[in-house]
């Protein structure tokens, strides 16, 4: 059996978290190289996601446990069969159960391929949900949000912003995700012993639409958003309610260092221009 088999068949424990710690690193750091088996464990994901949202919303009809103990009482009969007597109890039950979930499951499933945003967010949690229960080290270990940024470098494809660190938010430090064929920073922060990551990557197709999300995944609070073409999503410990102050926190936080960002570079550029013109007028004196 191939690796690649090996850890597809393990995929479902995974997810649920039944491997032992060891098996459990092993194919965390499996799908962190491989991207074939990345897209396999994403769109398992993402399925089991969208049957579970679905799943709580789907309430049988009035009359369909009436007609499935109708039919189950009147094939309760036996009947010869080649000289053999055959049960055909369960049968229409069964059929008619089948038939009805078969279409309900068919609809989810489609639903599930065309939900990208919802693939992100399953996968995400997942990964969140690795770091957290392997009780792992962080990749890089450091409160100060300038040290932490500078460590990403340029281990990502895009510019990492810096890091918003508050009395209430304290930063551990970062770590690196190879995941959706590229890399992710992660910052992680650390509030009453409970894990927050945000991660940032670029925008992609893989969201699909520019709406905000907030979900709870296996126990856990996810929020995400786009700015100034990255994606961000906040994955946490903590109670939905305060992963949405936290979020509001980070994007007002992140704003306002935009526009000071903005306003130290208009300034500058000022100085720049009134020294050139210095520089010109004085050449010409």
């Amino acid at each position: 059996m191939s690796v690649c088999a090996a850890i597809r068949g393990d995929l479902d424990a995974y997810r649920d978290n039944t491997l032992d710690e060891s098996r459990q690193c092993e194919v965390h750091e499996h799908l962190q190289g491989c991207t074939d088996c990345q897209q396999q464990a994403e769109q398992a994901a993402a399925i089991e996601l969208e049957l579970k949202d679905q799943a709580s919303d789907w309430i049988p009809t009035a009359g369909l446990w009436t007609r499935i103990k109708s039919s189950a009482e009147l094939q309760s009969t036996t009947r010869p069969v080649s000289g053999r007597r055959f049960y055909q109890l369960p049968w229409a039950a069964v059929a008619l159960l089948l038939v009805t979930l078969g279409v309900t499951s068919f609809t989810l499933v489609d639903n599930a391929q065309r939900t990208g945003a919802e693939v992100v967010a399953a996968a995400l949690v997942n990964e969140f949900h690795t770091f957290v229960v392997s009780h792992r080290e962080l990749d890089y270990q450091d409160s100060r949000p300038a040290v932490v940024r500078k460590w990403f470098g340029d281990k990502v494809n895009f510019r990492v912003p810096l890091p918003v660190k508050t009395d209430d938010l304290p930063l551990a430090g970062g770590r690196l995700c190879n995941m959706f064929e590229q890399r992710i920073a992660s910052f992680m922060y650390r509030i009453d012993d409970a894990w927050i990551s945000l991660y940032i990557m670029r925008a992609s197709p893989h969201r699909s639409s520019t709406a905000d999300h907030e979900l709870l995944l296996q126990g856990y609070g996810y929020i995400d958003w786009e700015t100034q073409g990255l994606h961000y999503s906040l994955v946490g410990e903590v109670a939905i309610d305060r992963l949405r102050q936290i979020a509001t926190s980070l994007r007002s936080t992140q704003l306002l260092t935009t526009l000071q960002g903005f306003h130290s570079a208009s300034i500058q550029n000022s100085r720049l221009q009134i020294y050139s013109g210095r520089n010109h007028r004085d050449s010409n004196a």
